[in-house]
Protein backbone atom coordinates (compact mmCIF):
# COMPACT_ATOMS: atom_id res chain seq x y z
CA UNK A 1 0.00 0.00 0.00
CA UNK A 2 3.12 2.23 0.33
CA UNK A 3 3.34 2.10 -3.31
CA UNK A 4 0.50 4.64 -3.16
CA UNK A 5 3.07 7.57 -3.30
CA UNK A 6 4.70 6.60 -6.74
CA UNK A 7 1.56 4.96 -8.53
CA UNK A 8 -1.52 7.33 -7.65
CA UNK A 9 -4.03 5.13 -9.09
CA UNK A 10 -4.00 1.29 -8.09
CA UNK A 11 -6.48 -1.14 -6.56
CA UNK A 12 -5.21 -4.83 -4.37
CA UNK A 13 -7.61 -7.19 -4.63
CA UNK A 14 -7.51 -10.73 -2.68
CA UNK A 15 -9.36 -13.76 -3.89
CA UNK A 16 -10.48 -16.05 -0.85
CA UNK A 17 -11.82 -19.68 -1.30
CA UNK A 18 -13.34 -21.40 1.02
CA UNK A 19 -10.39 -23.42 2.47
CA UNK A 20 -8.30 -20.00 3.36
CA UNK A 21 -8.05 -19.07 7.30
CA UNK A 22 -11.32 -17.36 8.61
CA UNK A 23 -8.70 -14.62 10.82
CA UNK A 24 -6.70 -13.71 7.78
CA UNK A 25 -9.60 -13.04 5.78
CA UNK A 26 -10.79 -11.03 9.32
CA UNK A 27 -7.23 -8.85 8.90
CA UNK A 28 -7.49 -8.57 5.16
CA UNK A 29 -11.93 -7.18 5.25
CA UNK A 30 -10.14 -4.46 8.07
CA UNK A 31 -6.86 -3.42 5.99
CA UNK A 32 -9.51 -3.04 3.39
CA UNK A 33 -11.80 -0.69 4.95
CA UNK A 34 -8.65 1.12 5.87
CA UNK A 35 -7.26 1.42 2.56
CA UNK A 36 -9.67 2.00 0.11
CA UNK A 37 -7.68 0.45 -2.77
CA UNK A 38 -7.78 -3.10 -1.38
CA UNK A 39 -10.74 -5.26 -1.73
CA UNK A 40 -11.59 -8.85 -0.61
CA UNK A 41 -13.01 -11.06 -3.30
CA UNK A 42 -15.13 -14.26 -2.29
CA UNK A 43 -14.59 -16.95 -4.31
CA UNK A 44 -16.60 -18.86 -6.24
CA UNK A 45 -16.20 -22.88 -5.89
CA UNK A 46 -13.26 -24.25 -7.98
CA UNK A 47 -15.18 -25.67 -11.31
CA UNK A 48 -14.12 -29.35 -12.80
CA UNK A 49 -10.72 -28.60 -14.95
CA UNK A 50 -9.36 -25.77 -13.23
CA UNK A 51 -6.83 -25.49 -11.03
CA UNK A 52 -7.13 -23.37 -7.62
CA UNK A 53 -4.56 -20.12 -8.32
CA UNK A 54 -5.45 -19.95 -12.26
CA UNK A 55 -9.22 -19.83 -11.07
CA UNK A 56 -8.17 -17.22 -8.51
CA UNK A 57 -6.60 -14.84 -11.21
CA UNK A 58 -9.22 -15.29 -13.72
CA UNK A 59 -11.52 -14.26 -11.12
CA UNK A 60 -9.56 -11.61 -10.59
CA UNK A 61 -8.95 -10.05 -13.43
CA UNK A 62 -12.99 -9.96 -14.09
CA UNK A 63 -12.78 -7.91 -11.14
CA UNK A 64 -10.23 -5.65 -12.32
CA UNK A 65 -11.25 -2.09 -13.32
CA UNK A 66 -7.56 -0.67 -15.06
CA UNK A 67 -6.08 -1.40 -18.04
CA UNK A 68 -2.79 -2.83 -16.43
CA UNK A 69 -3.32 -5.90 -14.69
CA UNK A 70 -0.37 -7.04 -12.42
CA UNK A 71 -0.83 -10.69 -11.15
CA UNK A 72 1.79 -11.78 -8.30
CA UNK A 73 2.15 -13.98 -5.06
CA UNK A 74 1.49 -13.44 -1.38
CA UNK A 75 4.99 -15.14 -0.52
CA UNK A 76 6.66 -12.49 -2.44
CA UNK A 77 8.24 -9.15 -1.61
CA UNK A 78 8.51 -6.30 -3.69
CA UNK A 79 10.56 -3.39 -3.45
CA UNK A 80 9.07 0.39 -3.25
CA UNK A 81 7.70 1.91 -6.47
CA UNK A 82 7.68 -1.38 -8.31
CA UNK A 83 4.00 -0.54 -9.51
CA UNK A 84 4.93 2.43 -11.13
CA UNK A 85 8.38 1.44 -12.98
CA UNK A 86 6.81 -1.51 -14.07
CA UNK A 87 3.67 0.85 -15.38
CA UNK A 88 6.35 3.50 -16.79
CA UNK A 89 8.22 0.24 -18.60
CA UNK A 90 5.08 -0.99 -20.20
CA UNK A 91 4.32 2.52 -21.69
CA UNK A 92 7.67 3.61 -22.44
CA UNK A 93 8.75 0.04 -24.43
CA UNK A 94 4.96 -0.39 -25.35
CA UNK A 95 5.02 -3.79 -23.91
CA UNK A 96 2.10 -5.98 -23.45
CA UNK A 97 3.22 -8.25 -21.24
CA UNK A 98 6.11 -7.42 -18.26
CA UNK A 99 7.45 -10.29 -16.22
CA UNK A 100 9.50 -9.72 -12.91
CA UNK A 101 11.00 -11.80 -10.53
CA UNK A 102 10.43 -10.84 -6.93
CA UNK A 103 12.06 -12.20 -3.70
CA UNK A 104 10.44 -14.94 -2.21
CA UNK A 105 9.71 -15.47 0.98
CA UNK A 106 10.90 -18.75 1.65
CA UNK A 107 10.76 -20.35 4.93
CA UNK A 108 11.43 -24.28 4.69
CA UNK A 109 14.87 -26.22 3.79
CA UNK A 110 13.10 -27.52 1.03
CA UNK A 111 12.19 -23.82 -0.31
CA UNK A 112 15.48 -22.68 -0.20
CA UNK A 113 17.00 -25.98 -1.76
CA UNK A 114 14.26 -26.85 -4.92
CA UNK A 115 13.40 -23.16 -5.61
CA UNK A 116 17.06 -21.74 -6.63
CA UNK A 117 17.46 -24.78 -8.57
CA UNK A 118 14.28 -24.02 -10.18
CA UNK A 119 15.06 -20.78 -11.63
CA UNK A 120 18.32 -21.93 -12.51
CA UNK A 121 16.62 -24.48 -14.93
CA UNK A 122 13.87 -21.29 -16.15
CA UNK A 123 16.67 -19.29 -16.98
CA UNK A 124 18.94 -22.04 -18.97
CA UNK A 125 15.77 -23.05 -20.96
CA UNK A 126 14.29 -19.47 -21.33
CA UNK A 127 15.45 -19.17 -25.02
CA UNK A 128 13.27 -22.55 -26.00
CA UNK A 129 10.13 -20.78 -24.90
CA UNK A 130 7.97 -19.26 -28.02
CA UNK A 131 5.84 -16.14 -27.65
CA UNK A 132 2.48 -17.31 -27.75
CA UNK A 133 -0.43 -14.88 -29.72
CA UNK A 134 0.03 -11.38 -31.14
CA UNK A 135 1.99 -12.86 -33.87
CA UNK A 136 5.34 -12.41 -32.60
CA UNK A 137 8.04 -15.05 -32.95
CA UNK A 138 10.47 -13.39 -30.35
CA UNK A 139 11.32 -15.84 -27.55
CA UNK A 140 9.58 -14.79 -24.50
CA UNK A 141 9.26 -16.40 -20.91
CA UNK A 142 6.94 -15.20 -18.01
CA UNK A 143 7.54 -15.93 -14.23
CA UNK A 144 3.81 -16.29 -12.40
CA UNK A 145 5.04 -14.88 -9.53
CA UNK A 146 4.65 -11.10 -10.84
CA UNK A 147 3.32 -10.89 -14.27
CA UNK A 148 1.84 -7.39 -15.77
CA UNK A 149 -0.45 -7.59 -18.92
CA UNK A 150 -2.47 -4.69 -20.61
CA UNK A 151 -5.81 -5.76 -20.35
CA UNK A 152 -5.99 -5.86 -24.15
CA UNK A 153 -3.20 -7.90 -24.34
CA UNK A 154 -4.06 -10.16 -21.34
CA UNK A 155 -7.72 -10.58 -23.33
CA UNK A 156 -6.00 -11.27 -26.60
CA UNK A 157 -3.99 -13.94 -25.24
CA UNK A 158 -7.26 -15.77 -23.67
CA UNK A 159 -6.03 -14.70 -20.17
CA UNK A 160 -6.15 -17.48 -17.16
CA UNK A 161 -8.93 -19.53 -18.87
CA UNK A 162 -5.95 -20.62 -21.73
CA UNK A 163 -4.07 -22.39 -19.03
CA UNK A 164 -6.69 -23.09 -16.91
CA UNK A 165 -5.46 -26.64 -16.56
CA UNK A 166 -2.21 -25.59 -15.86
CA UNK A 167 0.11 -25.91 -12.81
CA UNK A 168 2.37 -23.60 -14.00
CA UNK A 169 0.78 -19.94 -15.73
Amino acid sequence: VSQSRYWYNFQVKKFFNRCQRYCFRIILIRLANEFGNLRVIQGLSLPTGWVGKVWACHNLAQEAQGEILIFTDADTVHRQGTIARSVAAMQMYDLTMLSLIPRQIMTTFAEHAVIPIVHMIFFATMLNYRRIGLGRTTPVAAIGQFIAFTREGYQQLGGHERVRSSLVE
